[in-house]
């Protein structure tokens, strides 16, 4: 047949019979267009030759010839009628049906069809759900359909686009399918390295199954939890949570979930380094996969197994292994099969020290990263990082970690790729720092990943020339079941003929045993190899008694019991970290409050006999880092003022949303512009305005400073002592309506005062209130808002202090008022003394709402920022409300913290910063996460905290020192510190190039100009 000829009609409707649905039987190919069989024989073969036709003894197959669509339909419309009288497959009467415009009949039979599918059912699951949402149909059955194809698109390596299917379909199942459905995603997030991501997706699970009192299901998602809780640093919370699950699993689960959860044991044992336990773990699992699973998920542990095997020192089983994965994934359409035996093949190069299969198989990692895995290339980039560093090339292997870290997220998602990546960057270093190094080492044995901190002590060892880390190392790596890396460590330690080395020297002989033939003839070119052979060979009989001793003497001082993370001041006896580190509170993860607490409360009920307290997954260890030390005298250094005046605008903790921010540009302390004495105390945060300082005492007296030239004026010696910050702002006064500024502070008798700035006219009115005033009014060009201790707000005129209006109209408040009010958008916040917000409108001076909290009693004044408010409380959560609302709306409701909240928390960009006790904590506000590992001040903070341009800036104690500590927002890390004669128990008041800072009983104004 010539193909430039035109189509006929009849071959056209051939064509596009063949494209509806296929492979399409060729009677009914006849049948539906009325041919006879020459007729119909001849057609097919003239399209067959010409390429337009397939032809197989199933039928025929076409690709649309774009036929009309009225012509398609119609000629569907008849092949769905002759389909149907010859009660064909479910696959072939859904697409005559979906090209016949009745999408409501094809997404019924491609259900029927996907589930009589016995092979891969991924082309039937888009176009049925495509189906389903043209017509309508149920959610919750489409939703069913998405998680089928997010199974699909995971084994084709689209985790992303899995993620997409499951959230799109979450919220439109219920009961058992949820629970599996949140697992699953659990496992996607896991997979894309969001290990708390999946954290979160897996409590969600744990509470629907522990709701509807599904043990078996919340036994076998126990144990995922269990893996997940590992990959973010928390093997004591892992631990727990796999022995309640696996207890739940032995009694109540399925054959399926005995198999997940002895998985979940495995990878957990792999990603902690105990390969030998990974080896077995794998091994039963790879028994059971095909048979429960499919050939790709065997092969996917024919992946893992190999990778354990290279660990634990069978390199030819898992040549073998990766050979039988390969020829799985030639025939399976899951190319996350190659990309996982890729990883195995440059782990095993690197373990065993084969530079050029190391180089080759990274090489082809980073092709497969490129076009399918990109979200993979920090995992890519650490593997180039070793590779690099054994290589000898530690500046290429320190570009590699710069990769990987710009790949990899702050908090817990990237903590474990994170510190790897740290470690490797330190053992690039040109400059070695044993301090910091010693550090690292010690976050990653009590974060319980052991291979690398069995890895990172050898490199220690050969950075500091110490054999007494190393041979803890070889006994780690040894116990572990790596010998290999127990070798590298004796041969740091040049110890072989130390009768701990035996037992690292028989299991290297078992290596040897046990290699792919290609690999035996340089095997001994190894440093380590020899060395440990000729050892084996001179001992006849050993075993691993005195190395294990040896290890578990130096843990045991250490306070490691069988590798269980106890105390770091026992690991720091032991000589394995090596700077002073004091962790002064236990800090959990955070989390929504609705989330992991009410989880572990509901699970708590199912495990134990009587009711346990909830608890909060728990959050890495703080990072403790030195805080740079500044020159001695700093404190007595006099800075002439510059040239440029002085200027701020520093309100009291930020104005009226309370949230203390400031626009500044700061640097480091250099010295101080000024020191002045005060009488009285200092009880309240002082107030910048453009130049000029305010502040009060406790004798009454009020000062007005230059921040410039160091000039005061006293305002008032009559007052009473000052008890609330002051305010400073405009208030219409004079006939005419102009307006012009005032100070407002109020006394222990409750007199409020408004006095000019300017004090040659003095005090413009004061108003005895009968109790003292809670906090700062709030100010306004016609009125001001006040509240009151016994409880009363009152809406006072600027004039002449009228009463206007009060909240309640009689009597008082139940428990009191508190704290500073603020203030957004017409609406008041007051917190009462009993702990609850009231929330009024500020026209009417009329109660909005009220949230009562129970237990969780508010102990912070409220703070408004990014659209919400935000309340810390006396269960250690932040609790978070819409604007104007007593609802949380659709943001977190609440940051579950584990130290008591001190003081509010300033946001800034998205971030909540908290302090208390000597933690800075950083608080992603949209998920609940920290930006970085939270750092330990190794002092008490004594003031809320300030963000202050590019720094927080805090007031400390430690060791009976006292100062003020920046700490950069970039990194969460302290940076500088001001030594202070006195603690600093008021917000540091900021300006452009200067800090004032106000002790008991004087004021400095610290120099710290930008650049």
């Amino acid at each position: 047949m010539n193909t430039d000829q035109p189509l006929s009609d009849t071959e056209r409707d051939v064509l596009t019979l063949a494209s509806i649905a296929n492979p399409l039987p060729l009677d009914v190919v006849k049948a539906v267009i009325g041919l006879d069989d020459a007729a119909t024989s001849d057609i097919v073969d003239r399209l067959g030759a010409s390429g337009l036709l397939d032809v197989d003894r199933r039928g025929v197959t076409a690709v649309d010839p774009g036929a009309p669509p009225a012509r398609t339909s119609m000629l569907a419309t008849r092949l769905l009628d002759e389909l149907d009288e010859r009660r064909a497959p479910s696959a072939l009467t859904a697409a005559a049906a979906w090209a016949a415009g009745r999408s409501e009949r094809a997404f019924a039979d491609y259900q029927t069809a996907i589930s009589e599918a016995n092979a891969d059912t991924s082309t039937l699951v888009d176009r049925a759900i495509e189906a389903g949402e043209d017509c309508g149909a149920d959610p919750a059955a489409i939703a069913g359909l998405r998680v089928l194809r997010a199974r699909s698109r995971r084994n084709r390596g689209q985790s992303v686009e899995a993620m997409s299917d499951l959230e799109a379909a979450l919220g439109h199942l219920e009961g058992a399918a949820l629970v599996d459905a949140l697992a699953f995603a659990g496992a996607v997030e896991d997979d894309m390295q969001h290990p708390a991501d999946a954290e979160r997706y897996v409590a969600m699970g744990m509470l629907v199954a522990a709701s509807l009192g599904l043990e078996d299901k919340l036994g076998s998602l126990q144990t995922l939890h269990g893996r997940v809780l590992s990959r973010i640093g928390f093997s004591r919370e892992a631990d727990d949570s796999f022995d309640r699950g696996l207890q739940l699993v032995e009694t109540h689960g399925t054959e399926v979930q005995h198999f997940y959860a002895s998985l979940n044991k495995a990878w957990t044992a792999f990603d902690r380094g105990w390969m030998a336990q990974a080896e077995q773990g794998y091994s039963a699992a790879l028994r059971d996969a095909e048979r429960i699973e499919s050939k790709v998920s065997a092969a996917n542990q024919e992946i893992a197994l190999a990778r354990a095997k290279f660990g634990s020192g069978d390199p030819s089983g898992a040549v073998a292994g990766l050979e039988r994965a390969r020829a799985v994934a030639a025939t399976a359409d899951a190319p996350v099969l190659e990309f996982l035996a890729t990883i195995a093949e440059v782990e095993g190069a690197l373990l065993y020290e084969r530079p050029a299969e190391a180089s080759t198989s990274v090489a082809r990692l980073r092709g497969i990263v490129e076009t399918s895995f990109p979200a993979w290339v920090n995992r890519l980039a650490t593997l180039e990082a070793r590779v690099e560093l054994q290589a000898g090339d530690r500046a290429a292997a320190r570009r590699c970690v710069d990769t990987g870290l710009e790949a990899t997220p702050y908090g817990a998602n990237g903590v474990r790729l994170r510190s790897e990546l740290e470690a490797i960057s330190l053992a690039a270093a040109d400059n070695w720092d044993a301090k910091r190094a010693a550090e690292l080492n010690d976050r990653i044995i009590q974060a319980g990943w052991l291979g690398l901190a069995a890895w990172f002590m050898t490199e220690r060892a050969r950075r500091d020339r110490d054999p007494s880390v190393a041979m803890i190392a070889a006994g780690m790596a040894h116990r572990l079941g790596n010998p290999m890396l127990a070798a590298r460590a004796v041969n740091v330690a040049e110890s072989w003929e130390d009768p701990r080395a035996g037992a690292v020297a028989h299991a290297v002989e078992r290596v040897a045993r046990s290699l792919p033939e290609d690999w035996a003839s340089d095997f001994t070119a190894r440093s380590f190899v020899a060395p440990a052979l000729y050892r084996a060979g001179q001992t006849e009989h050993t075993d691993d008694g005195a190395l294990i001793a040896g290890l578990d003497s130096a843990l045991a001082a250490a306070g490691l019991s069988g590798l269980d993370v106890l105390s770091p001041a026992q690991r720091r006896a032991a000589g394995l970290i090596a700077a002073p580190s004091k962790v002064r509170s236990a800090v959990r993860w955070l989390a929504p409050l609705a989330g992991a607490a009410a989880v572990a409360a509901l699970v708590a009920v199912m495990l134990a006999p009587e009711p346990l307290e909830p608890v909060v997954v728990s959050q890495p260890p703080p990072v403790d880092v030195p805080i740079p030390t500044t020159q001695p005298g700093l404190g007595e250094r006099i800075i002439p003022t510059p040239e440029d005046p002085l200027f701020g605008q520093s309100p009291f903790s930020g104005g009226e949303t309370r949230n203390a921010v400031y626009d500044v540009a700061i640097g480091e302390p250099i010295g101080i512009y000024w020191r002045q004495p005060v009488s009285g105390f200092v009880t309240e945060d002082p107030v910048l305005q453009g130049k000029a300082l305010y502040v009060g005492t406790s004798i009454g007296r009020v000062y007005s400073f230059d921040i410039d030239n160091e000039g005061s004026l006293i305002f008032d010696d009559d007052a009473e002592s000052i008890v609330a910050p002051m305010t400073v702002d405009q208030v219409s006064f004079d006939q005419g309506g102009q307006s012009r500024s005032f100070v407002f502070y109020g006394d222990d008798e409750g007199v409020l005062y408004m006095r000019n700035i300017d004090d040659s006219r003095g005090v413009a009115w004061e108003v005895d209130l009968g109790s003292p005033v809670s906090g700062p009014p709030l100010v306004r060009t016609d009125y001001v808002v006040v509240a009151t201790v016994d409880g009363v707000l009152y809406k006072l005129a600027g004039s002449n202090a009228e009463v206007l209006a009060r909240y309640p109209e009689e009597g008082v408040v139940e428990g009191g008022l508190i704290g500073a009010l603020a203030a957004g958008d017409g609406t008041v916040y007051a917190r009462t003394d009993d702990g609850r917000i009231l929330l009024l409108d500020e026209e009417s001076m009329t109660l909005n709402c009220e949230v009562a909290m129970g237990a969780a009693q508010a102990v912070t004044d409220p703070l408004l920022a990014e659209g919400r408010w935000f309340i810390g409380t006396a269960t250690t959560a932040v609790f978070s409300f819409e604007d104007g609302s007593c609802s949380s709306g659709g943001g977190i409701p609440a940051y579950q913290v584990d130290v008591p909240i001190d003081f509010s928390a300033p946001v800034v960009d998205g971030v909540m910063w908290n302090a208390a006790d000597g933690l800075l904590l950083a608080i992603s506000l949209s998920d609940g996460q920290l930006p970085f590992t939270p750092s330990n001040l190794e002092a008490t903070v004594t003031s809320p905290p300030v963000v202050a341009g590019d720094y927080v800036l805090v007031g400390a104690t430690r060791s009976g020192r006292h100062e003020l500590v920046w700490v950069e927002r970039s990194t969460g890390l302290p940076v500088w510190r001001f030594p202070l004669d006195l603690p600093l128990s008021t917000r540091p008041v900021v300006g452009d190039g200067v800090i004032i800072v106000a002790t008991d009983t004087e004021l400095i104004a610290i120099a710290a100009p930008a650049g």
